[in-house]
């Protein structure tokens, strides 16, 4: 990486104030330009005094104002003096008039261009290879046929346009260049226009609204331009490199070490401190102060001949170097998003692309010992030495009749379930000598055993638990259970009956927990009432457990469904619809035309992501009126996929054609269906051929229900291919009818440039195979879509 320098010059390091970068040193390549363009309304040397300040705090390069209000170059000395700048050229009006400033340091500048036409002013300067056109147009007055001079790459065009099109690109939701204090609007004429390099490489540039302006309606804009590379500030920490690991080696010598240490709770650390070690023999392991992500032997090669020669040409071949590099590793970051079996890296991608609920950790200051002392006297029950005598005699009795088996199937016959001796020793060295640790950073607590409970996340727990408490006392309510979580439901038309009732279940259910030492949670345990009386609609339950009145929640959550008092689902909708949003933004960052995941990966990406979340609990809000909160978002997400723009028809498998795309059929509908014979993908297959709809290219698809050819294709070639088959896309035709170019025709000399006719025609890019040949992928069809050069 090239070294760090803090000077301003062409090509330096320096730190980011603000701007894209902010709080970032940046690599900046090639001239860059800091440009603060703003409509004054009559220059003053008290105003120059505050822009004196402000220009030095943000670094400008160069100044152009508006609506001086000057008569000559005299007067703008006087009263237009800026410490540390010099003008370089001005057009003096009584009423209007602009000036042009820039840095005492910068020599390299020359006006090449003064026009002043209907009191529209126009004056460009050239700084170094930049051209930098300071425009002012007053607002009553209209645009000439030729407004303003159009000079070579690279120019830029900044000033008060008092222009309030819409087409000019705006976006209403910034900050406004002008603020009416009489009307309290806000809006932007005044405009920053760059050039577009004739490579098409991406030129950086960044635009920023200042704050107010004393005795002036415009706020200060600042244009930053040119190309720079965000240095990345590491943090101090050692990271293993396992790009660069010998995963062969590491693989052998551990195999080779891992069969000495016995599998237990003791052997732990040695498991540990084994892996350790083997991992710093063959992965790399370090960290680097400051980098540049993607940054290779190639860009040092390029940005040494940059410094040599100072060439541009230079600079623009180091930038598609690079953005090359992160193109390929953002590829296969994007290819290797699995769901299958662990998606532990996918959601890591996903929390680097940002999410709405990032948790910043903060420091510690328990310590783990104490956590693990907690933890474990929460867990300990008051000891019973009669039933811990009778636990013990039921033991022994089992023990006499245990029968040896073969295997663990053989014990289990189809009449009858024999005891097992494999069996009981299996689940003897489950729950017995299981301990536990605390870590909090890199601290940890001691060894800790536990003597209570079931291991979390074993798959025998729940069973076991299950067998457990089979027994549950008769109580007056309906009960409902779901590993640990038991509700008990009561109906009654009196509220204050229903509690009682509920209260007397609760202490029945109490006197069976105490027997069995199973310690319930009162402070988790809440209550609530579903009804339609809206004049009881605040009244609350009294119910008491264990002496304590219990919480009354008028929307419960009960095993991932938000309840509510008519039972609407409102409030979890509302909460599913935003849950769904935050990852739907995620799966449009995936979805970009030129960086994005390909087809395959997006379509993984959304079922894992945003389908799970949506679909949870359907079958019991599904027929609610509240339901587009959800349908809303899947429907973007199916926008996001291209699935709008293929003919094809990436339609979900297994969905019957009877309900909403977005969730599963209520259990009515779905019994009425299987009882009818209904069959999906004949349904879809009959619907396709059937179809009277104009659909292009329609003979391509025989059957709806087989994949798509092609999905594999990044993500660019892949945007292109349907296009090409819907026949839709960014042709002059198309961009012609959308009012985004002043003709339809096509370079090659026909009067209208449409899909077919870029496909079948056009003697400049026509493709011998036809439509037919693009949609089996072939080798040739994939070349031609990338040597495309019309942007669909």
């Amino acid at each position: 990486m090239p070294s760090i320098s803090n000077h301003h010059q062409q090509t330096a390091v320096m730190p980011t104030v603000n701007g894209p970068f902010k709080d970032h040193l940046t690599l900046n390549v090639g001239e860059d330009l800091r440009i603060c363009h703003f409509n004054i309304e009559g220059i003053s040397k008290a105003k120059c005094e505050v822009l004196t300040k402000i220009m030095n705090k943000e670094r400008i390069d160069v100044i152009a104002l508006h609506e001086t209000h000057t008569k000559d170059d005299n007067d703008l000395q006087k009263r237009g003096y800026i410490a540390g700048y010099t003008v370089i050229g001005a057009i003096h009006h009584k009423q209007y008039g602009i000036a042009t400033y820039v840095k005492e340091n910068i020599d390299d500048t020359m006006v090449v261009h003064k026009a002043n036409s209907g009191n529209t002013q126009v004056l460009s300067t050239k700084i170094g290879s930049i051209t930098v056109t300071n425009v002012y147009k007053p607002p009553n007055n209209k645009w000439e046929s030729d407004p303003m001079k159009t000079f070579e790459h690279p120019a830029i065009y900044v000033g008060d346009f008092n222009s309030h099109n819409m087409a000019w690109g705006y976006d209403i939701k910034n900050k406004g260049t002008f603020r009416s204090a009489r009307w309290l609007k806000e809006y932007t004429p005044d405009l920053s226009i760059i050039s577009k390099p004739p490579n098409d490489s991406k030129q950086l540039a960044s635009r920023r609204i200042l704050c107010d302006f004393p005795h002036s309606q415009h706020r200060p804009v600042v244009l930053e331009y040119g190309l720079k590379i965000p240095i990345i500030r590491s943090i101090p920490k050692p990271r293993w490199n396992f790009r660069k690991a010998n995963w062969t080696e590491f693989a052998k010598e551990l195999d080779h070490l891992i069969q000495w240490i016995p599998a237990k709770a003791e052997c732990y650390d040695r498991f540990v401190g084994a892996i350790k070690m083997i991992a710093k023999k063959h992965i790399p392991r370090g960290f680097r102060k400051q980098f540049i992500p993607g940054w290779d032997e190639t860009c040092n090669e390029l940005y040494a001949e940059f410094q040599r020669s100072k060439d541009n040409n230079i600079a623009d071949e180091l930038i598609n170097n690079l953005n090359l590099i992160r193109k390929q590793r953002w590829h296969e970051k994007t290819e290797n998003l699995d769901f299958t079996h662990s998606s532990h890296k996918a959601w890591s991608l996903m929390k680097k692309l940002g999410t709405s609920n990032n948790i910043t950790k903060g420091q510690h200051t328990l310590r783990p010992n104490s956590v693990a002392t907690r933890l474990k006297s929460v867990g300990k029950l008051s000891v019973d030495k009669e039933h811990n005598r009778l636990i013990k005699t039921e033991l022994r009795n089992h023990r006499k009749m245990l029968m040896p088996h073969p295997t663990l199937d053989a014990a289990f016959t189809q009449n009858d379930v024999t005891p097992c001796k494999k069996l009981f020793t299996l689940l003897d060295r489950m729950l017995t000598n299981r301990r536990f640790k605390v870590f909090l950073g890199n601290k940890e607590s001691n060894w800790r055993t536990v003597l209570n409970g079931l291991p979390q996340g074993s798959v025998l727990a729940p069973t076991l638990f299950n067998l457990f408490i089979h027994d549950l006392p008769v109580t007056k309510g309906l009960k409902f259970q779901y590993a640990d979580d038991i509700a008990i439901a009561y109906q009654s038309t009196d509220l204050e009956d229903s509690g009682k009732a509920l209260t007397e279940d609760l202490s029945t259910m109490n006197k069976y927990f105490s027997k069995w030492r199973l310690k319930p949670n009162p402070t988790k345990t809440e209550v609530c009432a579903f009804h339609l009386n809206n004049k009881k609609a605040r009244e609350e339950l009294k119910v008491t457990f264990q002496g304590v009145q219990l919480k009354h929640n008028f929307t419960p959550k009960y095993l991932g469904i938000t309840l509510d008092r008519t039972l609407t689902f409102k409030e979890h909708l509302v909460k599913t619809g935003k849950k769904v949003r935050s990852r739907v933004n995620l799966i449009q960052k995936l979805a970009g035309t030129g960086w994005g995941a390909s087809a395959k990966t997006l379509r993984t990406a959304a079922l894992a992501l945003t389908y799970s979340a949506a679909e949870y609990g359907a079958q019991v809000w599904c027929n609610s009126a509240y339901v587009e909160k959800v349908d809303t978002q899947l429907h973007s997400v199916i926008k996001a996929e291209d699935r709008r723009n293929s003919l094809l028809a990436e339609r979900l498998e297994d969905i019957p054609a009877l309900r909403l795309r977005s969730r599963k059929p209520p259990w009515k509908t779905a019994k009425d269906l299987i009882r009818s014979g209904f069959e999906t993908k004949k349904c879809w297959c009959d619907e396709w051929t059937n179809s009277t709809l104009p659909i292009k290219n329609k003979n391509l698809v025989m059957d709806p229900n087989q994949g798509v050819m092609g999905m594999e294709l990044p993500r660019h070639e892949w945007s292109v291919l349907n296009c090409l088959r819907t026949g839709h896309g960014r042709c002059a035709d198309m961009m012609f009818k959308w009012r985004l170019q002043d003709s339809p025709a096509c370079d090659c000399g026909n009067d209208r440039q449409t899909i077919n006719h870029i496909i079948k025609e056009c003697q400049i890019r026509k493709f011998n195979q036809g439509i037919e040949g693009i949609h089996a992928i072939t080798p040739e069809a994939v070349k031609w879509i990338r040597e495309l050069d019309v942007h669909l």
